[in-house]
């Protein structure tokens, strides 16, 4: 039963959105932007390289600095990581120790 109303409730939508004609926006007068350089309303120049941030010194070497600190917090993370290791044990042990943990008690 809902197939019988969504097709046709869709197919309605559908092509009520192809009839509604879309704002064109400043369709009355789109060569403005020609118009205003042909009247010289801008005369500057263009930057020759924008900044991509406009940070201060201080701040930058701030956050160098935090990001060395964090850089040598996980190199000494890692190596204690590894200092770490667990022992090699023998399989039998291991499995015995697991089997012992999992039975229940009786």
């Amino acid at each position: 039963m809902t197939r019988l109303l969504l097709i046709p409730l869709s197919a309605l939508a559908l092509s009520a959105c192809a009839v509604i004609d879309a704002p064109l926006g400043a369709s009355d007068n789109p060569n403005w932007i020609d118009e205003r350089v042909a009247e010289g309303a801008e005369t500057r120049e263009a930057p020759a390289v924008v900044p991509l941030l406009t940070e201060d010194l201080a701040e930058v070497l701030r956050q160098k600095q935090s990001e060395e600190a964090a850089l040598a917090a996980r190199d000494a993370m890692l190596a204690d990581a590894r200092g770490a290791a667990p022992e090699d044990r023998a399989g039998e042990a291991y499995a015995a120790e697991a089997r012992a943990r999992t039975n229940p008690d009786q």
